[in-house]
Formats: C-alpha cells, structure tokens, sequence
C-alpha cells in the first residue's frame, strides 16, 4: 500500500472547500449545526468614507469579533464601545450567551476590559516581542 501524501494546496484548490466541509460535518456530529449569521456594521463620515466598522458573527450561540477598527483621528469618541454594544445588542436578539476575541498588546485590551471582557488566554511572543489575549464576555439575556 503506498503512504498518503501531503500536498501544499493553493487558495482555489478544490480540496481546500472540501476540508472545510468535511470538520463541519464532523464537529456537527458531535455538536448541532453551526449557523452562521454575520455581523457587520460600519462607520461612514458625511463624504461617505469609511471610518471604521465591526466584522464579525454568530454561531454555537457566541458572538465572534473578527475585527474592529475605527480610524486615529476617531478614536477615543465613543464611536468603538458604539459599535462593540451593536454588535452584542444584535447577538442578543440571536439568542448569544457570550461574545469573544482576541487582540494583541499593541491593540485595544484595556478598551475591552472596560466593556466588560476578560482574557481567558494568551500566547507570549505571537507575533515577537508582542503577546497576543484572547478575551471573553458573558452576554446577558434579551
């Protein structure tokens, strides 16, 4: 019998889908289905330019927040704690016991720590000289 062989794939093989789908199907076997519902809002000025926004989704009744950005001059506004409560008011109404991320030391953890987030874990050194937190919140009910 020959061995199995690793091959470096590229973006557009098709086996990428196929492994995706194939830990969906296995996690869904021991869990029940992953819905994911995005989460997307933004900030825009009075030109229409982008300023800021929050990317994330719900799934397994979390919120995860993949990327919050609001633009230097915005910052310190209120406009982040803005777009954090939208997002945790929207995971609310979708039935979310939590939300969750991570985030780097030369990002926001003190602005997450004051909206009620904790670290429950972290990597020293990700990327070097830095520390990387993943953080947590309960989300109480709607």
């Amino acid at each position: 019998m020959t061995q199995p062989a690793i091959v470096e794939l590229d973006e557009q093989h098709p086996a990428s889908a196929m492994l995706a789908g194939k830990l969906m199907q296995f996690n869904e076997s021991h869990a029940r289905a992953y819905d994911f519902d995005a989460v997307r809002l933004a900030i825009f000025d009075a030109q229409g330019n982008l300023c800021g926004g929050l990317l994330g989704a719900t799934g397994w009744s979390w919120l995860n927040i993949d990327i919050l950005f609001v633009e230097l001059p915005l910052r310190h506004t209120g406009l982040g704690r803005e777009l954090v409560r939208r997002a945790i008011e929207i995971a609310q109404v979708r039935g979310c016991i939590g939300a969750m991320l991570d985030t780097f030391d030369f990002q926001a953890r003190g602005f997450y720590e004051k909206l009620g987030f904790s670290v429950f874990g972290e990597l020293a050194n990700m990327p070097p000289g830095h520390t990387r937190y993943w953080m947590r919140r309960e989300i109480a009910a709607g």
